[in-house]
């Protein structure tokens, strides 16, 4: 069970590298390429958010 467990974590580590192994190719500075996907990742979050509009709701 925990072998299974160490399996699909490795799985999805490696997944998430090779994510960023895309997104950073040909870039010099990594660190600040990981950092602009973050934030545009987190500014794509917060602008997803909807906010549940109950004004069409007759009580």
């Amino acid at each position: 069970m925990i072998a299974r467990r160490s399996e699909i974590f490795e799985e999805y580590a490696n997944g998430g590298l090779a994510i960023i192994a895309n997104e950073t190719r040909g870039d010099v500075n990594l660190s600040q390429a990981v950092l602009l996907m973050i934030s545009s990742l987190r500014k794509r979050a917060e602008s997803d958010t909807q906010v549940l509009d109950l004004s069409r709701l007759r009580i």
